[in-house]
């Protein structure tokens, strides 16, 4: 076990002092007491079992767009500020499947999106299926966005984006969501 946890710590010492500044880098080592994960990068090495610490919500940011009435023009989703964030998985239901009702992401370096362009092969559509996800990692430029293109009239029931593997913990939500965590509760009236 101590010869084992030396060369661990070893090899999360030398990736640490290899890292670029502001990058981070997940390594993982198998041993014979189990599975270890290390989180490193500049003035950071996390010890652990798992790639998140402590709640899920904790580790990703929930953005959630208001329905869409039923018609057949382009919409855009808010867009978002990848800064901080390596993935962003757009969540997206159509009141309508069809096949010419799709999603795309897209990206620009301004949050005004004024120049926004489409990421090559992100279209996702389905003639049979309502809902409708894109998960991106890793984005060129810093300002992503979903367009939902209607060519079949549909509502937009929904459009979630979670954005992932924050460089920074806690991650705040909005304030428009309302967030409760537990551990282990009892059993009860909720």
């Amino acid at each position: 076990m101590r010869f084992t946890l030396s060369v661990i710590l070893v090899v999360a010492l030398a990736a640490l002092l290899s890292a670029d500044v502001g990058a981070f880098q997940l390594v993982h080592q198998a041993t014979s007491h189990g599975d270890l994960w290390f989180k490193v990068g500049v003035g950071a090495l996390v010890l652990g079992s798992s790639v998140f610490t402590g709640y899920l919500s904790d580790n990703i940011k929930i953005t959630v767009e208001a329905p869409t009435a039923a018609g057949t023009s382009a919409i855009n989703s808010t867009a978002l500020d990848m800064a901080g964030f390596d993935g962003v998985l757009w969540v997206v239901r159509l009141g309508t499947p069809a096949a010419n009702n799709n999603i795309r992401a897209q990206q620009d370096i301004v949050v005004g999106m004024g120049g926004a362009a489409d990421l090559a092969g992100t279209l996702v559509n389905s003639a049979t299926n309502n809902v409708h996800a894109l998960d991106l990692q890793k984005p060129a430029e810093q300002f992503v966005r979903c367009q939902v293109t209607r060519g079949t009239s549909t509502t937009i029931d929904q459009v979630i984006a979670i954005q992932y593997k924050a460089r920074s913990l806690p991650v705040a939500q909005a304030a428009a969501i309302t967030l409760e965590q537990w551990s282990s509760p009892a059993e009860g009236t909720a």
